[in-house]
Protein backbone atom coordinates (compact mmCIF):
# COMPACT_ATOMS: atom_id res chain seq x y z
CA UNK A 1 0.00 0.00 0.00
CA UNK A 2 2.95 2.28 0.74
CA UNK A 3 3.89 4.47 -2.43
CA UNK A 4 7.91 4.51 -3.85
CA UNK A 5 7.88 8.00 -2.95
CA UNK A 6 6.20 7.74 0.36
CA UNK A 7 6.75 10.68 2.98
CA UNK A 8 7.25 9.10 6.91
CA UNK A 9 7.24 11.84 9.78
CA UNK A 10 7.83 10.13 13.13
CA UNK A 11 9.72 11.06 16.40
CA UNK A 12 11.08 14.28 14.53
CA UNK A 13 12.43 12.74 11.54
CA UNK A 14 11.28 11.92 7.98
CA UNK A 15 12.27 9.53 5.82
CA UNK A 16 11.47 10.39 2.40
CA UNK A 17 10.85 6.61 0.53
CA UNK A 18 10.09 3.49 0.60
CA UNK A 19 13.31 2.44 0.41
CA UNK A 20 14.79 4.39 3.43
CA UNK A 21 11.89 3.42 5.77
CA UNK A 22 12.51 0.10 4.88
CA UNK A 23 16.06 0.33 5.70
CA UNK A 24 15.64 2.03 8.91
CA UNK A 25 12.58 1.99 10.87
CA UNK A 26 10.36 -0.35 9.52
CA UNK A 27 11.47 -3.60 10.96
CA UNK A 28 11.25 -1.95 14.19
CA UNK A 29 7.70 -0.57 13.82
CA UNK A 30 6.79 -4.33 12.84
CA UNK A 31 8.30 -5.53 16.39
CA UNK A 32 6.81 -2.88 18.31
CA UNK A 33 3.70 -2.95 16.36
CA UNK A 34 3.42 -7.15 17.15
CA UNK A 35 4.86 -7.10 20.86
CA UNK A 36 2.05 -3.90 22.38
CA UNK A 37 -1.24 -4.05 22.16
CA UNK A 38 -3.11 -0.82 20.56
CA UNK A 39 -7.12 0.00 20.43
CA UNK A 40 -8.33 2.08 17.96
CA UNK A 41 -10.06 5.45 19.90
CA UNK A 42 -11.16 7.23 17.02
CA UNK A 43 -11.01 7.71 13.19
CA UNK A 44 -11.68 10.22 10.12
CA UNK A 45 -11.64 9.48 6.92
CA UNK A 46 -12.11 12.69 4.48
CA UNK A 47 -12.18 11.77 0.69
CA UNK A 48 -12.04 14.45 -2.43
CA UNK A 49 -10.50 14.56 -5.88
CA UNK A 50 -8.44 10.92 -5.62
CA UNK A 51 -6.88 12.12 -2.24
CA UNK A 52 -7.79 10.12 0.88
CA UNK A 53 -6.89 11.39 4.47
CA UNK A 54 -7.76 9.32 7.45
CA UNK A 55 -7.11 10.18 10.92
CA UNK A 56 -6.32 7.98 14.02
CA UNK A 57 -5.96 8.50 17.27
CA UNK A 58 -4.66 4.40 19.47
CA UNK A 59 -4.34 3.69 23.24
CA UNK A 60 -0.98 1.92 23.48
CA UNK A 61 -0.26 -0.12 26.64
CA UNK A 62 2.03 -2.65 27.45
CA UNK A 63 5.57 -3.51 27.76
CA UNK A 64 8.39 -3.02 25.13
CA UNK A 65 11.95 -3.77 25.21
CA UNK A 66 11.78 -4.14 29.11
CA UNK A 67 10.29 -0.75 29.47
CA UNK A 68 5.96 0.26 30.10
CA UNK A 69 4.50 1.30 27.10
CA UNK A 70 1.40 3.77 27.59
CA UNK A 71 0.67 6.24 25.77
CA UNK A 72 -1.64 7.86 23.25
CA UNK A 73 -0.69 7.63 19.18
CA UNK A 74 -1.90 10.12 16.81
CA UNK A 75 -1.88 9.08 13.00
CA UNK A 76 -2.31 10.53 10.26
CA UNK A 77 -2.12 8.58 6.46
CA UNK A 78 -2.65 10.29 3.01
CA UNK A 79 -3.86 8.84 0.16
CA UNK A 80 -3.85 9.37 -3.87
CA UNK A 81 -5.58 7.08 -6.40
CA UNK A 82 -4.09 6.63 -9.57
CA UNK A 83 -5.17 4.64 -12.33
CA UNK A 84 -1.88 2.94 -12.56
CA UNK A 85 -1.83 1.85 -9.38
CA UNK A 86 -4.80 2.25 -7.51
CA UNK A 87 -5.29 3.84 -3.87
CA UNK A 88 -1.21 4.01 -2.41
CA UNK A 89 -0.37 5.89 0.95
CA UNK A 90 1.76 8.80 -0.22
CA UNK A 91 1.85 10.71 3.27
CA UNK A 92 2.32 9.30 6.82
CA UNK A 93 2.62 11.52 9.92
CA UNK A 94 3.17 9.61 13.67
CA UNK A 95 3.16 11.64 17.01
CA UNK A 96 2.52 10.65 20.25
Amino acid sequence: MLSDDVLIFEGGGVERSLAEYSAHHLKSDIKFSQAVPSQLLERTVQEADGLAVITSRYSVSGEYNGREVDLTMNETVTLSNTTESGWKIIRIHWSN
